[in-house]
């Protein structure tokens, strides 16, 4: 795997697809890598339940509004890249509960 050190991306080539970015180097263990982006609300549960399972993660703001019923603001998140399948794991476990529920 390699990453974009522009994008934070994991790629599975040399070159980034959301960038254009040539010559990736590979992924280190220890490289801050895009997970996923959320809404807030979301976003924010789902940081609290990652560092509840000992997984460092960083919410990047995307913009958007806040009313106080909604908000259209979203969250890139970001894990170490030796922690991306803890994050799957733990993302798979709370919107498979919430998906049951509804």
């Amino acid at each position: 795997m390699y990453f974009c050190e522009k994008c934070n991306a994991i790629m599975q080539d040399t070159t980034c697809t959301a960038c254009g970015k040539r010559r990736l180097r590979e992924v280190q263990p220890d490289d801050f890598c895009h997970y996923i982006s959320l809404p807030a609300y979301v976003a924010r549960m789902f940081e609290e339940t990652l560092k509840d399972e000992g997984v460092p993660v960083a919410l990047l703001g995307m913009g958007g509004f806040l009313t106080s019923a909604k908000t259209s603001a979203r969250y890139k998140i970001y894990v170490p890249y030796k922690y991306f399948d803890k994050a799957r794991e733990v993302y798979e476990a709370v919107y498979k509960t919430l998906d049951s529920k509804e």
